[in-house]
């Protein structure tokens, strides 16, 4: 193909994107941008790629909102066993995330905090230090629950901001 013309590219790029290439496609648009910064097509696809990376993840977060712990559990559950890991390995701190609030809503308490402990594993994050803290509390662990409040507070500058200056709080 002639690299220099660009909507080949992206018909190539575009074509790999619906036989599920992803990744191909992915690399294939992003070429096409630093040839072309304003190609429509590929920024489309560029666009297109995040939207399907992230597909299973924002379903599984919304199935969470709804309430639908159960179905969020085992959508959490897909994406972590997904062997085409659509999902770029940095986004998996919030999966296990998702699976610990998912558990927790569904008072599944042991299982909430492993998975909080696996999002600490992937990423420290003070979400997931509170998620252990609400499991600690509602498992009347208070001391272990104030330890997980503590260390989400330190991790998180706008919410330690609004405490009054006082180590009573940390």
């Amino acid at each position: 193909a002639d690299t220099n013309n660009m909507d080949t590219l992206n018909g190539m790029a575009w074509s790999r994107f619906q036989m599920g290439k992803i990744d191909e496609a992915e690399h294939m648009f992003k070429d096409i941008v630093r040839k072309s910064p304003y190609h429509p097509g590929s920024n489309e696809g560029i666009a297109a790629v995040n939207i399907k990376k992230h597909e299973k993840f924002n379903e599984a977060w919304n199935q969470y909102y709804a309430g639908d712990f159960k179905k969020a559990v085992k959508s959490f559950i897909s994406i972590i066993q997904d062997k085409q890991r659509l999902l770029p390995a940095k986004e998996m701190w919030r999966v296990y995330l998702g699976l610990g609030y998912s558990h927790y809503g569904n008072k599944e308490y042991a299982e909430a905090k492993d998975a909080f402990k696996n999002s600490l594993k992937a990423q420290n994050n003070y979400e997931a230090h509170r998620g252990i803290g609400l499991v600690e509390f509602q498992t009347k662990n208070y001391n272990a629950a104030m330890e997980s409040f503590n260390a989400s507070l330190k991790l998180n500058a706008v919410l330690r901001q609004l405490l009054p200056a006082n180590e009573y709080y940390l």
